[in-house]
């Protein structure tokens, strides 16, 4: 007669289902419920909860593993202390950011600025995007709040249809590089721009720490939320992300072989903004082919 007997729980999935009940946890706390409402919610007994709360091992199964799954994907904790992203340098900081204020005040603060300054609004974007608690200020918090509150149906991007922001950043600079050198590339095609150095750039190194979806197993050559240039199921998957709670998307680079990026659907997943180089992209009429660091004067061809 055949026995049934336990099976294991690997370390790997102990691991991964503790990033996946943290994200649930925080969806909890901005939903303010009690620990009995979210241990229904999951289908745990309130001590399994407690315990997974605390940091212990609690029990775990395959209903609640679904729950805080969504989309299919597993939620993994990503730190990235060293991530990358390279924006234009045209943007110039928004001081309402930039200041010390608690963000909790700065409705206050916008009222009476406006009273000088009416087209205020036009550079800050729309600042009810980024609930309170998820608001960053202080140096270099412009480059985390703007691309939340300054968004638009004419920008979307592969996990956003412009409703929402979204804060893209790579593992390291050549992957950050490959990504931007793509858009600006097709952006200087479609609008046939004439050969010669273009806009200037500026690299931006962060530290981003969230629990993440992570279809980071996923083949680009047959994943439907990798396409290189159709954002439509990967928009549609960041919309259901979003709604259900999820703090962004870690997900490989289609751009080059081997890097990885992340979307953050929050702000506050990511700190420390510093500034490092400029650069410069030259387009030969058909591709960017030269970049350039404006500070040496380097230039590296990009094969």
């Amino acid at each position: 007669m055949s026995q049934l007997s336990p099976v294991p729980t690997s370390p790997a999935a102990i691991t991964e289902a503790a990033a996946m009940f943290r994200a649930a946890m925080n969806l909890f706390r901005l939903w303010g419920l009690t620990e009995e409402e979210a241990a229904v919610l999951l289908d745990q007994p309130v001590r399994s909860y407690r315990r997974w709360k605390a940091g212990e091992i609690g029990r775990i199964d395959r209903d609640a593993r679904a729950l805080v799954s969504v989309g299919g994907f597993p939620v993994t904790q990503v730190a990235w202390p060293g991530a990358v992203r390279i924006i234009r340098s045209a943007f110039p900081p928004i001081d309402l950011f930039e200041d010390i204020a608690d963000p909790a005040d700065w409705p206050l603060l916008i009222l009476a600025e406006m009273k000088t300054n009416p087209r205020l609004m036009e550079t800050i974007g729309n600042l009810d995007l980024v609930p309170p608690a998820r608001r960053v200020s202080g140096p270099g918090a412009s480059w985390l709040m703007a691309p939340f509150t300054r968004v638009s149906r004419d920008r979307p991007s592969r996990f956003s249809d412009g409703s929402f922001g979204a804060l893209y950043v790579a593992e390291g600079f050549e992957t950050a590089l490959f990504e931007t050198i793509h858009h600006h590339g097709r952006s200087m095609a479609r609008t046939k721009e004439a050969p010669g150095w273009t806009s200037q750039f500026r690299e931006l190194v962060l530290s981003i720490d969230g629990n993440l979806h992570d279809p980071r197993g996923e083949r680009a050559e047959e994943s439907a939320l990798l396409r290189l240039d159709d954002y439509a199921e990967s928009q549609a998957l960041g919309l259901r992300l979003r709604a259900a709670g999820s703090e962004g998307v870690a997900y490989p680079s289609v751009r080059r072989p081997g890097g990885e990026c992340a979307g953050l659907f929050w702000p506050d997943l990511a700190g420390n903004p510093v500034q490092g180089r400029h650069l410069d992209y030259r387009w030969n009429g058909e591709r960017v082919d030269l970049y350039r660091e404006a500070g040496t004067g380097k230039m590296f061809r990009i094969g």
